[in-house]
């Protein structure tokens, strides 16, 4: 299975107001006029284009891995938008003017059915992010900051696994 999507999450509102992230003002670049904190812009979670894939492969005609499934997942999207700000916490620029990387991610699996005390069973276990690509989590958007722009909070590839009850015989 796969599906594309092209969205777009713009408001002329994008900011939002809390006690937790005070936005006291906005910065224009080019004359450091500061201006009301309400500007149009894309959302936080804003991701113009993503894919989306997944599917399983059934190897049930080989005798010798009877009943054990390969089962992957992938996802390739637009990096989401961020602000950036000054070190007095007044926005710089347009808002969500700076984006995240692109993102990446292919899980693969293998799954097991078995039985086990008149019960059936699924026993998976594989890896999330197998190819290590750099997705981060975390951005410094400090204009002021000489790390300005550094991309850190990596994902790593992670094993998991799990167990399913699947019913009785």
């Amino acid at each position: 299975m796969g599906s594309y999507t092209r969205s777009s999450t713009h408001s002329t509102q994008a900011l939002d107001f809390n006690a937790d992230a005070p936005i006291l003002g906005r910065v224009l670049p080019s004359t450091s006029t500061i201006v009301s904190p309400q500007a149009p812009g894309p959302l936080l979670w804003d991701a113009p284009n993503r894919f989306l894939s997944w599917g399983f492969l059934p190897f049930f005609r080989l005798p010798i891995i009877h009943e054990l499934d390969l089962a992957y997942s992938a996802e390739a999207r637009t990096g989401f938008p961020f602000n950036v700000f000054t070190d007095q916490q007044l926005l710089y620029g347009s808002p969500g003017s700076y984006r995240f990387p692109t993102y990446f991610t292919l899980n693969l699996a293998l799954e097991k059915r078995f039985h086990l005390f008149g019960r059936y069973w699924a026993l998976r276990g594989g890896f999330d992010d197998i190819t290590a690509a750099s997705n981060p989590v975390v951005v410094n958007a400090d204009v002021n900051s000489p790390q300005f722009l550094t991309f850190s909070g990596y994902n790593r590839r992670a094993f998991t696994s799990r167990i399913r009850f699947l019913g009785k015989n």
